[in-house]
């Protein structure tokens, strides 16, 4: 979470969030241990608007929004996947609520969660409604190397079923996000790139 929070401030005093040493001052005073090295947000920028309202408030308020909103993906997700498989027995919601992959993210407070949401609600609105599907890919996009193969097949199952507004909604989104990235550090990408 450190590393979301400290990027957060950096984008608040419009500073660059891949600055080695500033980054470290940061973390270090918020705690994060002297045995770890100076840590980055490694999300491509379009991740950037995500972190930048942390930058707005403490270390501890930030933690514990973060984490509520991260257990809400985690909620969400298994609450909607419960609903599609047609609301079997209560148990499975805790087996799945308790699921230890689940709860390392939720403790050291990865994105990954926001990913499992975008994943589960692309399912959920792929049939209904294509446009959303493909806008709910952005949080998918945050951990982009774990949807490489998702990714190909997605893409190529578009071209045969001819669902481009899923595309469409996955490109409008990833744009307006990039727009906002450059918006709030027109450095960003460069910056990410070094």
């Amino acid at each position: 979470f450190v590393v979301y929070w400290a990027t957060g401030q950096q984008l608040v005093h419009h500073a660059n969030p891949y600055d080695a040493d500033a980054m470290m001052r940061i973390e270090r005073g918020a705690g994060l241990p002297a045995g770890y090295g100076v840590l980055f947000m490694r999300n491509p920028p379009w991740a950037l608007p995500l972190a930048l309202p942390l930058g707005w408030m403490g270390v501890r308020a930030g933690a514990l929004l973060w984490s509520l909103v991260l257990l809400g993906c985690l909620w969400g997700s298994v609450r909607m996947v419960w609903q599609m498989h047609g609301r079997p027995g209560r148990l499975l919601n805790f087996l799945a609520l308790s699921f230890a992959p689940a709860l390392v993210c939720l403790i050291v407070g990865q994105t990954s969660l926001f990913a499992l949401l975008g994943l589960v609600l692309f399912l959920r609105l792929n049939g209904r409604r294509p446009f959303a599907a493909g806008m709910a890919l952005w949080l998918c996009a945050l951990k982009p190397h774990l949807f490489l193969a998702f990714g190909v097949v997605l893409v190529a199952w578009v071209v045969v079923s001819r669902g481009y507004r899923v595309l469409l909604g996955a490109a409008s989104t990833l744009m307006a996000s990039s727009a906002a990235a450059w918006w709030i550090d027109p450095t960003a990408w460069a910056d990410y790139a070094h």
